[in-house]
């Protein structure tokens, strides 16, 4: 990084002045991370693998406290940043500056931006619950079952800036910046904070639509007790809804994918462009890339230990470790083989074909972006979009064939 990047802060979070300024107790300048990515594109997984890293704070979908409306309230608007109760697909935000701000402050550990947007839902909840902090996320409390709510998310946060400023280097997950990457990279100039190196994570969209469907199924049109606890995020059409419901779904997606992708080509030294299939194929491979040409060092053996214990790649079976997480947070790679291809069984042909041709459609009336993408010879964006920008689409199986 060069220029305002190299400005590091101190150990009480405020920035030094200068290209070769350290931060407190930190051997070096390290540029933050943002894992960016659709829902279920491997975002968590990858963070899953960083987060073995000694010398890296991670944090898992900090906007999740300030964005998400539960069931709890479903009736309650909140403020005109949270996402309405049947969210966009691609969970683009309603408020992209603010949330840009947000992780771009816990890039270098500040807390107070997400603190007080955290009250200001609070307020406009009429303080009966909020979103409390928990490994993976969030659940949601009410102030009568939890007396010391806001003292006790205060007390996490404060425990969370503090575990930050202890590593050399931080990376944040979050699926609810699509369609908006540019306003991260803008913001952080805007506020002279470190350009963080965004790691976009690309999955066909067909695999993440099959994906959705077998962890949340529909959700539209179903009784609300049905959904109660379920992640309302990650909904897809049902049968019911038709075809141009899913063609909706699908050019909600690759148009956010393709507006992020011309925003981080903009970008060159802060973006990389990660494939899924190669991601759940070859993660070793994938991750020493990460670490060579990003981090900037090698691979930490626990991190390698990791990937060798819980992501067997190829075609091989994962055993009971990777098993037992895929169990806990649907987010473990098993075969890599099934993982890449489990549309080809799941989805009807109304499905394949809204897919195909949404996104098809908004290639096509993209020149621009896509002769970028294809001056780049598409290392990063799987098979299905070299056939999509080619004008054809990649072969399904025949009826019966594996």
């Amino acid at each position: 990084a060069g220029g305002s990047d190299a400005a590091a802060f101190s150990a009480t979070g405020a920035f030094a002045a200068g290209p070769n300024a350290q931060p407190s107790g930190v051997e070096h300048y390290s540029p933050p991370i943002v894992i960016h990515s659709h829902g279920r594109s491997g975002s968590t997984l990858l963070l899953e693998v960083l987060e073995q890293d000694p010398s890296l704070w991670t944090a898992y979908e900090p906007l999740k406290s300030v964005r998400d409306l539960p069931w709890q309230i479903m009736n309650l608007e909140g403020s005109a940043c949270r996402d309405p109760w049947q969210p966009s697909p691609s969970m683009e935000p309603r408020c992209a500056l603010r949330d840009a701000a947000l992780l771009a402050s816990l890039l270098v550990c500040d807390f107070s931006p997400l603190q007080a947007a955290w009250y200001q839902e609070l307020d406009l909840a009429g303080e009966r619950g909020q979103w409390m902090p928990e490994a993976k996320g969030a659940a949601w409390h009410r102030d009568y079952t939890r007396p010391r709510l806001a003292r006790d998310a205060m007390a996490k946060t404060r425990a969370d800036r503090r575990a930050c400023l202890a590593r050399r280097q931080r990376a944040v997950k979050t699926i609810r910046l699509n369609g908006r990457l540019g306003a991260l990279y803008n913001v952080t100039e805007d506020l002279g904070l470190p350009k963080p190196v965004v790691l976009h994570i690309v999955r066909d969209p067909r695999g993440v639509y099959a994906s959705r469907k077998k962890v949340g199924g529909p959700t539209r049109g179903d009784d609300a007790d049905a959904v109660r606890g379920r992640d309302v995020n990650f909904w897809v059409p049902n049968a019911a809804m038709g075809s141009q419901a899913v063609k909706l779904w699908a050019s909600t997606l690759c148009v956010a994918t393709t507006r992020d992708r011309q925003a981080g080509r903009r970008h060159p030294d802060h973006y990389r462009l990660v494939n899924f299939t190669e991601l759940v194929s070859a993660p070793e491979r994938v991750i020493r890339g990460i670490y060579a040409h990003v981090l900037r060092r090698s691979v930490p053996q626990p991190v390698l230990d990791f990937i060798r214990a819980r992501m067997p790649g190829g075609n091989r079976t994962a055993g009971a470790a990777t098993a037992a997480a895929e169990d806990r947070w649907g987010t473990a790679a098993r075969s890599a083989d099934r993982v890449q291809n489990e549309w080809r069984g799941q989805l009807d042909e109304w499905e394949l074909e809204g897919i195909e041709q949404a996104c098809k459609r908004n290639w096509e009336a993209r020149p621009k972006a896509a002769q970028l993408v294809r001056a780049e010879r598409l290392r990063a964006h799987g098979l299905f979009w070299r056939h999509v920008l080619d004008g054809r689409l990649p072969p399904r199986p025949k009826p019966g064939a594996p």
